[in-house]
Order: C-alpha cells, then sequence, then structure tokens
C-alpha cells in the first residue's frame, strides 16, 4: 500500500528536531517567505516547508495564512515566534561566537606555526 504524503511527513528526519523547525520558523516568520528562509539557512524551499508543517501538526496549530509565496503568521504563530525568537537567536548568536573562537584559534596555531618554522617568511 502506497505511503500518503501525511506518513512521509511523520518519518521525515525533522519530526524530532524541534531546534530546526523552529529555526526554520523563525526565519520564514521574519522573511515572510519560504524560500528567502531556506535561502538564508542553505536548505530546500521544500525542507523549509516540511519542517514548518511538521511544526504545525506536531503543536496541533496553523503558524501561518499562506498566500502564494507571501506567509503571514497567526494569532498562534505571533505567539511562537515570540516564545522561539530569542532562544533561536540566542542559540545562532552562541553557535556564531564558538566558530569565530575556533577559527581564531586555527589562525593563532598556524601563525605560531610559520614563526617557528619559517621566520624569515613571517610578516606579523
Amino acid at each position: 500500500m502506497p505511503k500518503k504524503p501525511a506518513d512521509i511527513i511523520e518519518n521525515f528526519y525533522y519530526k524530532n528536531n524541534r531546534l530546526q523547525q523552529l529555526r526554520g520558523f523563525c526565519y520564514a516568520a521574519q522573511l515572510n517567505n519560504i524560500s528567502k528562509a531556506a535561502k538564508h539557512l542553505g536548505l530546500t524551499h521544500s525542507s523549509v516547508s516540511l519542517q514548518i508543517k511538521t511544526l504545525e501538526r506536531d503543536l496541533g496549530i496553523k503558524l501561518f495564512d499562506r498566500n502564494g509565496p507571501r506567509l503571514s503568521l497567526t494569532k498562534e504563530g505571533e505567539k511562537l515566534l515570540k516564545l522561539a525568537l530569542p532562544h533561536i537567536d540566542g542559540i545562532d548568536k552562541y553557535q556564531g561566537g564558538v566558530q569565530k573562537r575556533t577559527d581564531r584559534t586555527e589562525e593563532n596555531r598556524v601563525s605560531y606555526f610559520c614563526q617557528q618554522h619559517y621566520p624569515q617568511f613571517y610578516t606579523a
């Protein structure tokens, strides 16, 4: 028996990844467009759309009113955005800070190596 679309959504990766679902929702809500959110996140339109549909199904609420490519938040969507956005922003800023520190550490390692092994070529 062929699977129904709802069955496919139910077994998809995003089902258990609430953080990714909320991130997709928050960016789509801020940009009022799933395609723009997908581009920002480095995902496909269908991935972000599926994240949002799964989130709506899991929470049992409608988050967006859809009018072609334009989205508008429902009252429930506005409430969720208000709750979720500070957390998503905080996590994204934290991850960005960790990445910057990691990049900086790598730069320091390369710089130290160059100073020690190629002092004639090193310019600080």
